[in-house]
């Protein structure tokens, strides 16, 4: 159907409003009433529902803080797998906290360490100063599982 300008349209009827008897009276006051217990007792039912929904969260461990830190600031160039090496850095699974400090936080090595790989990709992280204990604990916690599904396989071989 096409638009039709508002001129077109016959104009509304005017309506004319009854007075109410006195039992019309009384049954929207109980229209009324109805009306206000159900949103009272919809209210309630939020109110319990949402009580139930409140979640107190433990506090994470410094192995989880250390995965959460990790995965959002050194997984892109290690991988995703600590133990294993990276797309341009090597595997860090088990590095103390004194060469992560001195290579997360000033771009060097401790004294006599020898690096595994002779590049020098690595930007310092300042924002992690506080943090390397947490990265230390979640990189010594991967150093102790199985390094590999072969490293498993061969475990089993030698039982035998």
């Amino acid at each position: 159907m096409p638009f039709q300008p508002a001129s077109r349209f016959p104009p509304r009827p005017k309506i004319k409003l009854k007075q109410s008897s006195p039992t019309r009276v009384g049954r929207s006051l109980i229209g009324r009433l109805r009306v206000r217990l159900s949103s009272t007792a919809f209210a309630a039912a939020l109110t319990v529902l949402g009580a139930g929904c409140r979640r107190t969260f433990e506090p994470l461990t410094p192995i989880q803080r250390g995965e959460v830190l990790y995965r959002s600031n050194c997984a892109s160039c290690h991988g995703s797998d600590p133990r294993r090496p990276g797309v341009s850095g090597p595997a860090i699974a088990g590095s103390t906290p004194a060469l992560l400090e001195a290579r997360v936080l000033h771009r060097s090595y401790p004294s006599g360490y020898q690096p595994k790989r002779d590049t020098h990709l690595m930007q310092s992280m300042p924002w992690m100063a506080g943090k390397i204990g947490d990265l230390a604990a979640f990189l010594d916690s991967t150093s102790t599982g199985p390094r590999s599904v072969k490293a498993i396989s061969d475990r089993l071989d030698s039982r035998e």
